[in-house]
């Protein structure tokens, strides 16, 4: 379990739901990166719709995905791929993902939007009130907006932190609560 105590319980919740990849056991206190954030969206995808597997998903969407869309991601998870093809993630280029770049919060606020969008209709037209808003990149509001006022994302003492680093355990705590989320 995580050294710190907030996440200690939602993440043996995250363990109890098959949302917790077990490679992930002795780094929550570390930075995400972009292919880990993605294994763990998979892991709502997947079990959200009962799937054994996120290719399984993807037969019964009847959709397609390409391998290796990218030319840095050779041996990355395959729900790189196929978070891809579903429009939830992008590359950092055309050709480059960067899968073990770091991801920072109003990444990740984007990447659960786009994940609840394949189980939900998702709308807000809130105002953000968080005292670093000014902070949140344009392209990025919307997506925050959103995770904030569904309580899926949090900010720490009024501030949202749109450029700060996202650690596993924060990640998993997200999941977690997105989980619930479209689930419910």
């Amino acid at each position: 379990m995580p050294q710190d105590k907030w996440a200690q319980t939602t993440i043996s919740d995250a363990a109890s739901n098959c949302l917790v990849p077990y490679e992930f056991v002795n780094s929550y206190g570390d930075d995400i990166t972009r292919e880990e954030f993605c294994i763990l969206l998979g892991n709502v995808i997947r079990v959200a719709g009962n799937y054994a597997t996120l290719e399984d998903y993807m037969k019964a969407r009847s959709q397609a995905y390409l391998t290796n869309n990218f030319s840095d991601c050779y041996d990355v998870d395959e729900s790189v791929d196929i978070l891809y093809a579903l429009g939830v993630v992008n590359g950092k280029t055309e050709d480059l993902f960067d899968p073990d770049g770091i991801i920072t919060r109003e990444e990740a606020a984007a990447l659960v939007c786009r994940t609840a969008e394949l189980f939900m209709y998702i709308d807000t037209d809130d105002a953000i009130y968080y005292d670093d808003a000014r902070n949140i990149s344009q392209w990025a509001r919307y997506f925050v907006a959103w995770v904030s006022n569904n309580y899926i994302m949090n900010g720490t003492d009024g501030s949202f932190l749109p450029q700060k680093t996202y650690t596993v355990q924060e990640a998993i705590t997200t999941v977690n609560r997105l989980y619930k989320v479209i689930t419910k």
